[in-house]
């Protein structure tokens, strides 16, 4: 005999409205006492449930939205704040007004003098590059060549300095 189900109208509710207030499927199982594959196997099996949790996920959409909007435009109470605004365009056109970031990693290490009298430099450089909006490759590729020429130039000058000192 099979187990008898846990889907009741009572839950299902409980569900949706955990849905629409904006968590997501996980909690929203967690609170109900199921788990996310069994509230999974539900909206597989029962197309008037799957489409209620479509429509309380774009409510929690609609009304987070509402509030960035009221945000950025103000209030009598409260005034405007572009960030709430600059947020939302940055995710709905992504391409043309995201964030790009760019990190550098730049190091000279140089070893003790060897036997020698010689001194041993070495150069690296690493970048990492975030893109999450188009941005011109030939800028950063220039950006990088300039360090690159620094970091060599740096590295003569420091083995100049290393022979000047070193015994003849």
């Amino acid at each position: 005999m099979a187990r008898p189900t846990k889907f009741t109208e009572a839950v299902a509710k409980r569900i949706l409205k955990a849905i629409r207030d904006g968590c997501t499927y996980r909690d929203a199982s967690v609170a109900n006492r199921i788990s996310e594959d069994t509230l999974l196997n539900w909206r597989k099996r029962n197309s008037v449930f799957s489409a209620q949790m479509d429509e309380a996920e774009a409510g929690a959409i609609t009304d987070a939205l509402a509030t960035i909007r009221l945000a950025a435009k103000g209030t009598a109470k409260r005034p405007s704040d572009w960030r709430a605004a600059a947020w939302l365009v940055e995710r709905r056109r992504s391409k043309e007004y995201g964030n790009a970031s760019i990190g550098v990693n730049i190091g000279a290490n140089t070893s003790p003098t060897t036997s020698e009298g010689s001194s041993d430099t070495s150069v690296s450089l690493n970048v990492t590059v975030t893109q999450r909006k188009a941005y011109n490759n030939d800028v950063l590729e220039r950006y990088v060549l300039e360090k690159e020429a620094e970091l060599a130039q740096q590295s003569d000058e420091e083995a100049v300095i290393v022979d000047a000192d070193s015994p003849a």
